[in-house]
């Protein structure tokens, strides 16, 4: 198991029978007690933000994903996305750069999900970013409103691929579907044609679908 000594947990997911990771969270004393633990029958390892070349980029840590290639993504609140290495025990840093447009477009993380391509897909609080299996940029993709077929809204809080190999990405102002040829479609309230109660989504669940939404003040 992969936790953090925090009281309400932000990230959980397990590598395999024998190991989990997680991240509990504090709401008090954020610079000190927030991190990464690692819990398996022959250890238990913390993983803290700080200067040294094995640890996490920051210890406030939004969500946490394991994938199948023996990697544990932490996505934290301001300073990247970091990728931990099973194998080796190193940690490799995905951060924002004004130079760089195939790079994460924030340091914000809130969401991250793995398709059945084995992509990497992570929401941020300023668009979101695709990084294709095998490959070291991302692609980013962002609301533009002169284009009907862009992502609905910047802000985004989680991600959810359904049998269907579709991606659903709910967002401050909406939900948005990438088809498996890339093609758009978003959601809102907004929209007159379009059922939503409401457009902050806050959790998608099942073969869609089971919205979680609360109204914009």
């Amino acid at each position: 198991m992969w936790t953090s000594p925090r009281r309400r947990s932000c990230g959980y997911c397990t590598h395999h029978a024998q190991t989990s990771w997680s991240s509990p969270a504090r709401e008090h004393d954020r610079q000190k007690h927030y991190s990464l633990i690692k819990i398996n029958k022959k250890e238990i390892k913390y993983y803290t933000g700080s200067e040294e070349e094995l640890s996490i980029s920051e210890n406030t840590i939004r969500k946490v994903y394991c994938d199948k290639n023996g990697y544990v993504w932490v996505g934290t609140f301001s300073s990247g996305l970091n990728r931990i290495d099973l194998k080796t025990g190193k940690i490799k840093v995905y951060k924002k750069d004004e130079n760089n447009d195939k790079s994460l477009p924030s340091n914000h993380i809130n969401s991250i999900l793995i398709d059945n391509n084995g992509d990497l897909w992570v929401g941020t609080d300023k668009g979101l970013a695709r990084l294709i299996n095998g490959e070291d940029e991302f692609k980013v993709y962002k609301n533009n409103k002169f284009n009907n077929y862009s992502l609905v809204n910047n802000k985004i809080y989680n991600l959810m691929q359904d049998k269907n190999g579709i991606i659903w990405v709910g967002t401050y102002v909406g939900i948005s579907k990438f088809d498996p040829n890339n093609n758009i479609k978003y959601y809102s309230s907004q929209l007159d044609e379009i059922p939503l109660s409401s457009d902050i989504i806050h959790g998608i669940y099942g073969s869609l679908m089971m919205l979680i939404m609360s109204k914009r003040q």
